[in-house]
């Protein structure tokens, strides 16, 4: 009995040790779970990841915009003040009163602010300076407490469950409490939310780190002493000024900074600040004017300042004491947002926001007031602001966004001098609302360059686009730059709030120059888009003053005039537009006097117009190249250790394939029943089929048929056999409403997402329905006795009176479309019974078919024409000859086909002049013609990238050194002579187009005129690239040990230098033999690093299927060089590894190694294409190994190898590589020699517990029992 209890209490140790391994197991698994790692994060940490999720959510919103009132008051003559002053067109009351900066004093006041200093100086006589001496007013300073604020605060350690902030050791039940004890260099920590409970005068620096808690305040102010300096770090900081609080000593102002004093907002912090104007308070901060002070926002932290009720009270988000004293730094992706103040800020801030936003929006005065404003990879906002948008002394802006958008004076006004990098865009829209005269979207001073590459849309505002308002003034956007000014000058529209003088809309600037008012020095770029500007003096277009010079641009193909007031005809040149003979080429006396092409410099007076002659007017020119966007693409090898790059041009673009969307919309009236329906749906059929035959392309079908309404056959866009079941269960019907079909139509392609949209249009073009209103509209017939006055019926009007009177005349499509009032015309054809008399002629002046006609028309040109490829296929509009119905519907598909860029196909149905069959032949040439991308006679120049005295590429003229493929597949390639190349089987053709791919090198007269022509003497469609690729070799590269250049395989990200071509330019021609309007390639970029003592690391890449066995594979991999293990500080440029049809390729990198003879190591594994490291596994596609991933290289031992191994997965779907893993993002690369502890998972429940301490002690416990049964067997025996 003993030894059972003996064994029992054995037993039941064993279990309880067991247990104790198991709970110890449960708390390592519920300690390390977030972690990748399997070590147990501290305390600290979690806390971390706590404090990080309560910041998240307590995240504010963005403000939302508020609706900008009317401002009352404009400087003299709309002109700013000097440099350095605020802005003479600041909007709003006056200011706030003078003084200096003794105790009970004003600010001193923004110089611009003068002029209205008398009406204001009793309103401000109860706004006191914030005081620069420490302990001055209310509040406590910060330093050594006193002995009673020692006793009053009890500044000693609380219990744990009191604490809400700490200094070092030392807890604190208050924030004002700590903040009393704190000294300087110290910092304050939040351990809870707290509240500021006192005026804070700041004499120290120190730092409030918030834990992400929240630190708030109502309606408190701060003092920043001189030489202070105050630092939230990860905190949320919420200051309300809404209500009043005697708290407040200042009542105007929150936060005042003092003579060398700085903010700074570090690591997260969202610093929000607000205030109500009608409350008193109405300026958040003030850089008190006894010198420079600093806002800093750092680290992805947020500076947000909020104000309401701001309207007619002048005050600021941000004002400086005295011009420029403030100092304002936005960066590491953190933004700076002024919502709602009077002025966002004043008295001209230095401000660099660089990788970060800057936003100011909904201003009841300006949104700024000059200032050296610098912005870096930056987006910048200016929004509804009822003045200035952004007004800068200087500007500097170097790959950044600008949106500049309804404001009410200037959208953009510099005084000095601007810079904008080739990296950089602007839209300036939208501004100019709120004062009718001195205004510009973007007025300039002082001197402006705007670099190539560049883009800036100044559209749609209501005055001028740029105004040069100083002899001094200049601008020049070099040739590259994409410089659109249109629109501008529009008739204000009643949607803001307007001065009081003009308040109703209709309105228009009262200047000249629409586009341009120009009285210093102008050199725009030949390709700038110039034109339907408006100006109500003079120069719709462009004014140059009798000061200015301006080198105009030419104008450009496709150009046509918008409308009221003016036409819609092609535009053909520049046309004086002066005062008192404005350009005028329909009504008599006519004035189109047309500038001469070679004096497109202007010096001196000139008003002028992008119009057209009195000989041109309403007829389009048929000799400017068609404009259409073929898809294309360039790419380059970076430099090898040759310093020759591989470059390759694509028609069309590489690594994407060709999507087509096509619409169908068919016509199923009742002129289309019995064979002709049957025709309609063979013929459909055929497209079908032929575009089901090429398969490198996606195709998506959609169908529509209309009657009096339309009908979606197929749920939007579908595949080939679903669109033919669509097709097969097409029915006649009655009745005609193209617009309707049309709007069906295009609302299916708008949802398409493949870049070739096209729509066919199959009818006999006899409209007699339009929609308006979302509803199926027509005109009615009312039938009315005798006396004109009873009214005996109603029905629809559809093709009378002309289906029973064929003698009358038949209205034209260029008449019906040139009438102007078809807005008034009445819907209701009111006729008596028995006379057949229009009683209501007056009102009812077009016939149904008229109207149909151009509604159907005016549908096609503002929502069709221009943004689809268009097939319109007139069917049988033949069919009665002399039938005034089927005259007009003739018309109208004439109409159609002549439109710019619609193919048109005009065939007579059976029995009527055509055969069965023929709709299908013009059905499958339609189906060509979708695929067709280019036909013989286009050719690409491409010149090879040069730069004086600095880099040049030349053009390897080495027959081995070309290759031209099809589909894929490599042409065989013969030299014709020392400079030429044929690509293909000869015809045996002695007109120059033996070979159906030409390439002509052309060596020139000098390096900046080499190049060569690729001549196509075939056509080419999207379902068969071709690819051309050839060699480039650097001349002379730099032998001084740096990194040069930056690498781009394809241009997409712009950057400049070491181009491996200047210019790369289509010259395409379509399937009819018209001529497009030439495009540009792309420019890939490369680079090369110099080196003292250079080594080699091969890199080889192989691929494996799930067997282990090579497998040959398309697909491009990437890898990169540290010089780290832990692989996060990348050696050089990422390392493309690309395969074509083979199973491994070996790239080799130039490293350095070191000039004392000593050895270095390098780091090599797989990355994506933008150096993120990556994890193989079944998302990726392939499991990856690395062999020798660490290369050590020396003088003595220059040379290493890496071979990274990519076997496919099994179990999962095959990745082909070609992204490189780009959407994995950067784990750690399996096998790559990094010491990291990786976590082994549970393969059943996906639970990070380590397996091994859980089995370890089943094991133990286990040996243990076993153990205790041995013993108690031996023992009774």
């Amino acid at each position: 009995m003993n030894r059972m209890k003996k064994f029992m209490a054995l037993f039941l140790a064993v279990v309880l040790i067991a247990q104790t391994g198991f709970a110890a197991s449960a708390q390592e698994s519920a300690l390390s779970a977030p972690s990748v790692q399997s070590e147990t994060p501290t305390g600290t940490e979690l806390q971390d990841e706590t404090n990080a999720e309560k910041q998240e959510e307590q995240q504010p919103e963005d403000s939302k915009d508020e609706t900008t009132g009317e401002t009352t008051e404009t400087g003299q003559d709309g002109e700013d003040a000097a440099v350095g002053e605020v802005d003479g067109e600041q909007p709003g009351n006056p200011s706030e009163g003078t003084g200096t900066e003794e105790d009970g004093q004003a600010p001193p006041v923004d110089q611009d602010q003068n002029q209205d200093q008398n009406q204001d100086q009793g309103q401000n006589q109860d706004q006191q300076q914030p005081s620069n001496a420490a302990g001055d007013g209310e509040g406590t300073e910060v330093g050594e407490p006193t002995e009673e604020e020692k006793a009053e605060a009890d500044i000693l350690p609380v219990t744990e469950t009191e604490a809400i902030c700490r200094i070092g050791e030392i807890e604190y039940d208050s924030f004002d409490k700590a903040f009393s004890a704190v000294k300087d260099g110290e910092t304050i920590e939040l351990l809870a939310d707290v509240e500021v409970g006192s005026h804070k005068y700041i004499a120290k620096s120190f730092t409030i780190k918030g834990n992400g808690h929240t630190l708030s305040s109502n309606n408190y102010d701060f003092n920043l002493i001189s030489d202070s300096e105050l630092t939230f770090d990860n905190c949320i900081v919420d200051i309300s000024a809404d209500t009043m609080n005697s708290g407040n000593t200042w009542g105007w102002l929150i936060f005042c900074l003092g003579s060398g004093s700085s903010l700074n907002l570090i690591n997260n912090t969202v610093f929000n600040i607000s205030f109500d104007s009608s409350q008193k308070v109405h300026c958040a901060f003030y850089g008190n004017e006894s010198g420079e002070c600093e806002i800093n926002i750092s680290n992805n932290s947020q500076l947000n300042i909020a104000g309401k009720n701001t309207k007619g009270v002048t005050g600021d988000g941000i004002q400086c004491g005295k011009s420029g004293n403030v100092h304002i730094s936005v960066t590491e992706g953190s933004m700076l947002s002024i919502d709602g103040a009077n002025r966002g800020y004043a008295n001209s801030p230095e401000i660099l926001v660089q990788d970060s936003t800057l936003s100011v929006k909904n201003c009841t005065a300006n949104a700024s007031n000059g200032g050296k404003d610098t912005f870096i990879n930056s987006t910048i906002i200016y929004e509804n602001n009822a003045g200035h948008g952004l007004s800068s002394t200087t500007l500097d802006v170097q790959n950044s966004k600008l949106y500049i958008r309804n404001n009410g004076y200037c959208g953009i006004a510099v005084s000095g001098d601007m810079k904008m990098d080739g990296t950089s865009e602007a839209e300036i829209t939208g501004n100019g609302w709120n004062n009718l005269s001195g205004q510009g979207a973007l007025r300039l001073s002082g001197k402006t360059e705007i670099e190539a590459s560049a883009s800036v849309n100044i559209t749609d505002n209501y005055c001028i686009g740029i105004y040069l308002n100083s002899t001094n003034a200049s601008l020049n956007v070099k040739e590259g730059a994409a410089l659109t000014i249109t629109g501008n000058g529009k008739l204000t529209d009643g949607d803001h709030g307007y001065p009081t003088d003009s308040a109703s809309s209709g309105a228009r600037l009262t200047t000249t120059g629409g586009g341009i008012w120009n009285l210093g020095q102008i050199n725009i770029p030949n390709n700038t888009v110039l034109y339907n500007n408006h100006a109500s003096i003079a120069g719709d277009d462009v004014y140059n003053d009798s000061t200015g010079t301006i080198m105009m641009s030419s104008i450009g193909t496709g150009w046509m005039l918008d409308g009221d007031p003016d036409c819609t005809d092609a535009i053909d040149g520049w046309y004086d537009d002066s005062e008192g003979q404005r350009w005028e080429a329909h009504i008599e006396p006519y004035h189109a006097e047309k500038l001469q092409e070679q004096n497109y410099t202007i010096t001196g007076q000139a008003a002028l117009k992008a119009a057209h002659g009195v000989e041109n007017s309403g007829d389009e020119p048929d000799t400017d190249p068609i404009e259409w966007d073929t898809s294309k693409s360039k790419t380059a090898t970076n430099l090898d250790s040759n310093y020759e790059s591989q470059v390759t041009l694509s028609l069309p673009a590489a690594d994407v394939k060709p999507a087509v969307d096509i619409v169908m919309v068919i016509d199923v009236s009742s002129s289309m029943k019995d064979v002709d329906i049957q025709e309609v749906k063979n013929a459909a059929n055929v497209l079908c089929d032929q575009l089901a035959e090429k398969t490198n392309v996606e195709t998506n079908i959609g169908i529509v048929t209309f009657d009096k309404t339309a009908h979606k056959l197929t749920d939007g866009l579908v595949s080939v056999d679903a669109a033919r079941e669509a097709i097969n269960s097409i029915t006649a019907s009655e009745d005609t409403n193209m617009v309707a079909g049309l709007m069906a139509g295009k609302e299916m392609l708008d949802a398409g997402t493949a870049t070739e949209k096209h729509l066919v249009v199959m009818s006999d073009g006899i409209p007699i329905y339009w929609m308006e209103n979302g509803e199926a509209t027509s005109k009615t017939l009312i039938s009315y006795a005798k006396d004109g006055v009873t009214e005996l019926g109603r029905m629809p009007a559809g093709t009378e009176p002309e289906g029973s009177n064929n003698a009358m005349t038949v209205m034209s499509m260029e008449e019906i479309l040139s009438a102007t009032d078809w807005a008034t015309d009445s819907n209701e054809w009111k006729q008596i019974s028995d006379t057949g008399e229009n009683i209501n002629q007056d009102e009812c002046r077009y016939t149904n078919i008229q109207k149909a006609s151009y509604m159907t028309a005016k549908y096609l040109q503002d929502n069709i024409l221009g943004q689809y490829n268009v097939k319109m296929v007139a069917f049988g509009t033949d069919k009665y000859e002399g039938n005034i119905v089927y005259q007009y519907g003739e018309n109208f598909c004439d109409w159609v086909g002549e439109q710019e860029g619609v193919s048109y196909y005009k065939i007579s149905k059976p029995g009527f002049g055509g055969e069965e069959g023929e709709l299908s032949n013009v059905f499958e040439s339609i189906a060509n013609e979708v695929i067709h991308l280019l036909d013989a006679g286009s050719r690409v120049e491409d010149y090879m990238g040069y730069v004086e005295n600095d880099y040049n590429f030349d053009f390897v003229n080495e027959l081995d050194k070309i290759k031209l493929t099809v589909g894929g597949a490599e042409l065989p390639a013969v030299q014709i002579d020392s400079n030429t190349y044929g690509f293909g089987a000869s015809n045996g053709s002695s007109d120059g187009k033996t070979y159906p791919f030409v390439v002509t090198y052309v060596k020139g007269n000098g390096a900046e005129e080499e190049h060569f022509v690729w001549n196509i003497n075939v056509p080419v469609t999207i379902d068969s690239a071709v690819q051309l690729t050839y060699t480039v070799r650097l001349n002379n590269p730099k032998t001084e040990t740096g990194s040069y250049g930056k690498y781009d395989k394809d241009g997409s990200q712009g950057y400049e230098g070491l181009y491996t071509n200047n210019s790369a330019t289509l010259f395409p021609v379509d399937s009819k033999g018209n001529e497009g309007a030439s495009e540009e390639f792309n420019k890939p970029t490369v680079s090369y690093t110099v080196v003292d003592h250079p080594a080699t690391i091969n890199i080889t890449k192989k691929v494996q299927n799930s067997s282990g066995a090579a497998t040959n594979v398309n697909a491009t991999f990437y890898a990169a060089v540290f010089t780290d293990p832990q692989f996060t500080n990348r050696f050089g440029d990422v390392v493309e590894l690309k395969l074509n049809g083979t199973s491994q390729v070996t790239v080799s990198v130039t490293v350095e190694a070191p000039a004392d003879g000593s050895s270095r190591s390098y780091y090599v594994t797989e990355t994506d294409k933008n150096g993120n490291v990556i994890t193989g596994g079944e998302s990726f596609g392939y499991q990856i190994g690395i062999e020798g991933s660490m290369v050590t290289v020396s003088e003595s031992a220059p040379t290493g190898s890496v071979t990274i191994t990519n076997k496919q997965v099994a179990s999962g779907n095959q990745g082909d590589g070609s992204n490189g893993g780009g959407s994995t993002g950067g784990g750690s690369s399996s096998g790559s020699g990094s010491s990291s502890s990786q976590t082994v998972t549970s393969a059943q429940t996906g639970d990070n517990t380590n397996l091994l301490l859980p089995i370890a002690v089943v094991v133990i416990a286990a040996a243990a029992l076993t153990v205790c049964l041995v013993v108690y067997r031996r023992k009774r025996s």
